[in-house]
């Protein structure tokens, strides 16, 4: 917001009251790479930013926390979207971080997944997704909730890309790091939320954003949002 005080001049013993200046008229391109986390914000930021000032435009492409770090640093992007702590080595590169919102990571299932009821009812426990994501001793749907009547295997998916979504994750399953999550990878967002969603004995995890219609408020079809 800017806010234009008008003053009043005295020239040749005469009051002359001088009109505000108009606000000025930005111009110019800005390029924004990075997080899947922010991308959704960042789109909807930049389309109501150029309504109001017609004369800037915005490339704004996702790609991973990553790519945005890279971008950014590498002159490539004028702004990275990072959805996962700065580290020291990128501080001393000269990134600079500005805190926009607050983001959280969803464990994700299929909605047809066989112990569906009893994952809804009971939640997994934290040790129960480092056994599945990292450690990989529970491997069948019915050992991840305590059932011997369930056999089916549980196909695992992360991100391919560097993602703030997955080191988040990792960090949640005992301060792991992506690099030890094992899974199938899936490139972006969107990428493994469609995985999850195609395969009913798929689990992964999102950011906030995905899982969730921006318009209903309600859990998108085919998914389930882990207790």
């Amino acid at each position: 917001i800017i806010a234009v005080a008008g003053v009043i001049l005295y020239t040749n013993s005469q009051n002359v009251l001088q009109q505000p200046s108009p606000a000025p008229q930005f111009t110019g391109s800005i390029t924004i790479s990075g997080a899947d986390a922010l991308y959704p914000m960042v789109v909807n930021w930049s389309q109501t930013f150029h309504n109001l000032n017609p004369g800037v435009t915005f490339q704004v492409s996702a790609g991973g926390a990553g790519k945005g770090m890279t971008d950014a640093l590498s002159g490539l992007s004028d702004l990275g979207m990072i959805s996962r702590d700065i580290i020291a080595t990128e501080v001393q590169n000269g990134a600079y971080y500005v805190a926009v919102t607050s983001n959280a990571v969803v464990g994700t299932i299929n909605s047809n997944n066989p112990v569906y009821n009893d994952i809804i009812t009971k939640g997994l426990t934290r040790q129960t997704l480092y056994n599945i994501f990292v450690a990989g001793n529970v491997t069948t749907w019915g050992q991840a909730v305590g059932r011997t009547d369930v056999t089916d295997k549980i196909n695992i998916y992360t991100r391919s890309d560097s993602s703030g979504a997955a080191a988040t994750w990792a960090k949640f399953l005992g301060n792991k790091t992506q690099a030890d999550i094992q899974a199938v990878g899936v490139n972006q967002d969107p990428g493994i939320l469609q995985a999850v969603q195609s395969d009913r004995l798929g689990i992964g995890f999102n950011n906030l954003a995905y899982p969730y219609d921006p318009v209903t408020k309600q859990q998108i079809q085919g998914i389930a949002v882990i207790p």
